[in-house]
């Protein structure tokens, strides 16, 4: 060690000096939180004796920034809390904790009102709401009360607390809403001057009260206009010309050095407000600064944003954690600290990271003007309004790894990292958390120590080896699953003793292969122990006779590789192999011996040969050959886009052979498409088959029998139908006999299939007696018979003698909703209408009557749609003799105004600012509630992001779409890539009844691409490989329009798909809200235009997509 003396508050200390043996100090938080903190014993260091696997490398030379500290929002809120729900003595103690023992150096608070403040919102010149341009009226009285005393009480703990100040809203009468809650900036030239005076007296008010100010904004999220809190709303420009021209003179002239942080907004909305000073001539000679949110955006786009601006000082200063089972998982929000903030925002540049509340009571509150306003978002801390017991919060148990343990001036240090590792999303799922391999970062003290912090999202251990270049020292650490750790080492933990690595064992080479190439694979198994640390990699020495394998490797491959290849030997020699496994212990005693010998290159790819006109209903072969034999069975599977069956469903082309193998294909539709191949063993696919699908030339050979019930009541008739089988029309009739086991009438008693005909014949059954009966036909021709179909019959039935009348208890003006009618017993004896009154509240209903059929007691459905806001008496009388219900009471309230998305062009849309999510898995759900203003005739996007300019397959996931089809007023359809990244699509062949041209609606498109059913949420299953749509007016119960085939190959798998869209139209369409869940009910896209105000041009939707209004389309 040696002694160094300067200038810094670190003089004549003792440094580290290369060479030192260090026995290095950690603790350790697990995420959920049954360790926090807890010291950790780990290894001391020593020299590494050869290359070990996952090594991290701390170079104390190469410096970055400097740091200030962790820290949080000081808001009325957390003074409130503080202040009332704990004794003088437990606040004292948590103070001296945070800010003392924990070392928390930051501290955010707001000029004025927050939306967490817990009585009515001021600033510090309210005036009744009367302008105040000389600021007569300026005061900061209301800060006295709890603010201030807490935070001169904090700065007696730590003088050096670094504090920022932050503005929610100027006065009313300086914005255009002439309130503190919403509206924009009134931006004239005195205005300008009268919010820097404003701003240069709120520091100086506050230095009054020994409270320096280190840095402001002018505006927390200058693009929010909030109407039930304070905001207010600038453009980028309004920024650039308040901080170049106004609030940077008035700094200066009044003598204050406070720095001026640019924007106070997430890493999304940044380019248009904060890089736009830093970007300015003007606003940069004032403001070098940037602050970061994390509500949109992702964090991976700020080196790009700062790129331009080099120098630019970096903060992290506000996000939110929410409470328990209202959003983020523990593991989600150690994802959000300690990957996106203490590890990515670090590197990227903050030289302080701020959240938000620093404490606030267990259900959220204060709140919006009142103490006990609960909200989802909780604080740092958890103070409990009852007994003022405290909870520290995930947050800042990951908070307090870097405070306890950097100091404030330290800078961050170069550290290599595995990956670099985003959530990329504000989201309230786990699967949002992208986590792949342990991250770090490192810094270096003013003391010469170094502190690692080390983030493992992984559900396994991880061990991951520190080497010091500058002491030229290393040290093996193990993660704990899902947990952070801190690692430090200074001059204090300087010892005698280096540390005994142990090298990996021997490891095993298998028998060796040839590759498709005809090139020697050998395969390699890890040694049992591993060592001190995962394996650096092996190095293979190979020979051309038995143990005369060369010193110098012929390869080296890495640790995690389980064969290698040797690419260097020619066809025909031997080669002989052994291999040693090294990490930070050294290497290994060498492997077992084995040898191989290289062979003639195989087959690199095969042909598809088959006929391009086919027809329905007629196998014809296809014919895949390989270019030479192959060295490994290939499995060759088909596919084409035109409906049929393949038999085998795939082939194999077998190993060693060059034979060809065949496989049929039976169309079942008419059309063109492309049949095409693909296989399992790495061979270069053939271009596909383009093959025409004809009708059927050949005469069918077969029928079905089906009937209409599986069980009738005695006395009643059954529908049989024969149906022709694939094939085309038979050139002569053909009679069909039916027969039963049961007594019982067949009219007529024989059907026929015309001649040149395919369509189904019916006939009707009514037995006379009760028991099973089975039904067979016969046939006139030579065509094959079916099996029998069986039909159980009961005795004749109770008839009914009354019916019921049931429906919601209440409406609104205007919708529809459902009544059922549903009669007693097993139906009345002859058919009875029944009729239904609203007793002249002039409603309507649709249909107006409705019959039970005889012997039937299925229920019967209507709809009622209510003209006018009052109480009514819904009643149904019938025309037979049937007891007639209790009227229906129904309490219908006026319609609620509803906004909705408007678009009549194919420019206009909402769309995702960003690409937030993506669909993760191989369902879909989507639900849209949409009004058809005219019969659809050119395809419009109801939801999705393909194809749209710009996209491509490798980003598209699915559309569901309107399209024109005659007689309808639109018809409904999917498109989608695959996880091949091939288009597929369906479309329904029957469509929306023009009926409900004008009318809201709901429609609702499911596509299950995998390859098992799916059970929906609601307990509807959902065939592997269909795509199911249908159309509702109410929202309940769907009307199918068909369970049409799809594929089981998946959705294209895509963590940053194309941006959604919603509304694309080239004729008018209103679109109110959109959902798209996947196949476990998780909401991805939910965007809401209903809750949204008239020209509203963004918004967040309840999955944290940001979406974008594009004119023309517009909220009305």
């Amino acid at each position: 060690m040696t002694t160094i003396t300067g200038v810094t508050p670190f003089d004549n200390v003792q440094k580290l000096a290369p060479g030192s043996i260090v026995q290095p100090i950690a603790v350790m938080t697990n995420v959920a939180e049954t360790s926090e903190l807890a010291p950790v014993a780990i290894s001391a260091s020593a020299p590494a004796s050869d290359v070990p696997g996952s090594e991290i490398i701390i170079d104390p030379a190469h410096e970055y920034q400097d740091w200030i500290g962790v820290g949080g929002a000081f808001t009325e809120a957390t003074a409130y809390v503080l202040m009332t729900y704990m004794t003088a003595a437990n606040r004292a103690a948590f103070l001296q904790k945070m800010f003392g023992t924990d070392g928390f150096q930051c501290l955010r608070i707001c000029f004025g009102s927050s939306d967490y403040s817990f009585r009515t919102y001021y600033s510090y010149d309210d005036n009744g709401g009367v302008a105040d341009p000389d600021l007569t009226n300026f005061s900061i009285q209301r800060d006295q009360d709890y603010i201030i005393p807490l935070l001169q009480e904090i700065l007696l703990i730590n003088p050096r607390i670094w504090i920022f100040a932050s503005v929610w809203s100027p006065p009313a009468w300086l914005k255009t809403s002439a309130s503190l809650c919403g509206g924009w900036f009134n931006a004239t030239a005195a205005n300008y001057t009268t919010y820097a005076n404003y701003l240069v007296m709120a520091i100086q008010a506050y230095e009054a009260c020994g409270i320096p100010i280190a840095a402001v904004t002018p505006q927390n999220e200058p693009q929010g206009n909030h109407t039930d809190y304070p905001s207010c709303e600038w453009t980028g420009a309004q920024l650039v010309t308040f901080i170049g021209s106004y609030l940077g003179p008035a700094l200066a002239a009044a003598n204050l050095n406070t720095e001026i942080i640019a924007c106070d907004t997430s890493w999304g909305s940044a380019p248009s407000y904060g890089l736009a000073v830093l970007g300015d001539t003007t606003g940069k000679q004032f403001c070098q600064s940037v602050g970061y949110h994390g509500y949109n955006g992702y964090v991976s786009e700020v080196p790009g944003q700062l790129r331009p601006y080099p120098g630019t000082r970096v903060y992290f200063t506000e996000w939110i954690s929410t409470l328990s089972g209202q959003g983020d998982s523990l593991l989600f929000g150690a994802e959000k600290w300690c990957a996106d903030l203490l590890n990515n925002m670090v590197r990227y540049g903050a030289r302080a990271l701020m959240l938000w509340n620093i404490a606030l009571d267990q259900t959220g509150a204060p709140y919006e003007q009142s103490p006990s306003t609960a909200h989802e978002c909780r604080g740092m801390v958890t103070i409990n309004n009852s007994t003022g017991a405290i909870t520290y919060n995930s947050e800042y148990l990951a908070f307090a790894h870097i405070s306890k343990y950097v100091q404030r001036g330290a800078k961050r240090i170069q550290s290599n990292v595995f990956t670099m590792v985003a959530s990329n999303s504000y989201s309230s799922t786990v699967s949002s958390v992208t986590g792949t391999d342990v991250t770090n970062v490192a810094f270096k003290n003013p003391d010469g120590s170094i502190v690692v912090f080390l983030w493992n999202p992984l559900s396994a251990a991880r061990t991951v080896v520190l080497t010091d270049s500058y002491l030229g020292q290393s040290m093996p650490v193990t993660i704990p699953a899902q947990s952070y750790q801190t690692v430090t080492w200074g001059a204090d933990n300087v010892i005698t003793t280096a540390a005994t690595f142990t090298a990996p064992g021997a490891p095993t080479l298998g028998t060796p292969t040839t590759n498709s190439a005809g090139q020697v694979v050998v395969p390699i198994t890890a040694p049992a122990s591993v060592g001190s640390s995962d394996l650096g990699g092996y190095r293979v020495f190979a020979g051309s006779a038995a143990g005369a394998e060369a010193t110098m490797p012929l390869f080296t491959i890495p640790g995690t590789s389980t064969s290698f290849t040797d690419t260097l030997l020619a066809s025909g020699s031997t080669r002989f192999y052994k291999a040693e496994a090294f990490g930070l212990g050294g290497a290994s005693a060498a492997s077992n011996e084995v040898s191989g010998t290289p062979v003639a290159a195989s087959a690199t790819t095969y042909t598809l040969t088959g006929s391009a006109a086919l027809n329905v209903g007629t196998a014809s072969t296809f014919t895949v050959t390989p270019n030479a034999a192959l060295y490994a069975a290939a499995t060759i599977t088909p596919a084409c886009t035109v409906a049929g069956t393949f038999s085998p469903t795939s082939v194999t082309l077998a190993e060693g052979s060059s034979a060809a193998a065949t496989f049929t294909f039976t169309p079942s539709a008419t059309g063109t498409g492309t049949l095409s191949t693909t296989n399992s063993a790495g061979l270069t696919d053939p271009a596909g088959l383009a093959v025409t699908v004809a009708a059927a030339t050949t005469p069918f050979t077969t029928y079905t029998s089906a009937l209409s019930a599986s069980s009738v009541v005695m006395g009643n008739p059954v529908t049989l139908t024969i149906t022709p089988g694939t094939g085309a029309a038979n050139t002569s009739a053909i009679t069909v006999t039916p027969a039963s086991t049961l007594a019982g009438v067949f009219s007529p008693a024989t059907v026929s299939i015309p001649a040149g005909s395919t369509a189904a014949v019916t006939c009707t059954f009514t037995p006379s007696a009760s028991g099973t009966a089975t039904i067979s036909t016969t046939n006139s021709g030579s065509l094959t018979d079916p099996a029998s179909v069986t039909l159980t019959v009961s005795a004749e039935a109770v008839p009914s003698t009354a019916f019921t009348l049931t429906g919601a208890a209440t409406g609104t003006v205007g919708i529809a909703q459902t009544l059922t009618l549903t009669p007693n017993n097993n139906g009345p004896t002859t058919a009875t209408i029944v009729t239904l009154s609203d007793g002249g509240a002039g409603g309507t209903f649709s249909p107006a009557t409705v019959t039970f059929a005889a012997g039937s007691a299925t229920a019967e459905t209507a709809t009622y749609t209510p003209s006018g806001a009052a109480t009514v008496s819904i009643g149904a009388t019938n025309n037979g003799s049937l007891t007639n219900p209790a009227v229906l009471s129904v309490v219908v309230s006026a319609v609620a105004t509803m906004h909705y998305l408007s678009n009549s062009s194919t420019s206009g849309h909402a769309s995702t600012s960003t690409p937030i999510t993506a669909l993760d898995g191989y369902i879909f759900k989507a639900i849209a509630r949409i009004n058809i203003a005219t019969a659809v005739a050119s395809n419009a996007l109801v939801v999705g992001n393909y194809p749209l300019s710009g996209s491509s397959a490798s980003t598209c996931q699915f559309n569901v779409l309107l399209t024109e089809l005659s007689g309808y007023a639109a018809g409904i359809g999917c498109q989608w890539y695959n996880t091949s990244k091939t288009y597929e699509a369906a479309w329904a062949a029957i469509g929306i009844p023009t009926s409900l041209i004008g009318e809201i609606i709901y429609i609702r498109a499911v596509n299950n691409t995998g390859t098992t059913s799916f059970t929906d949420t609601d307990g509807t299953v959902y065939a592997a490989g269909t795509v199911t749509v249908g159309y509702s007016t109410d929202g309940t119960a769907y009307t199918s329009l068909g369970t049409l085939t799809g594929q089981t190959t998946g959705i294209n798998q895509q963590t940053n798909a194309a941006t959604m869209y919603a509304g694309i139209s080239p004729q008018s369409l209103s679109v109110y809200n959109v959902t798209v869940t996947d196949a476990s009910g998780t909401v991805l896209w939910d965007p809401d235009f209903t809750t949204q105000s008239t020209g509203t041009t963004s918004f967040e939707d309840s999955a944290d997509n940001t979406w974008t209004i594009t004119s023309p389309a517009t909220i009305v």
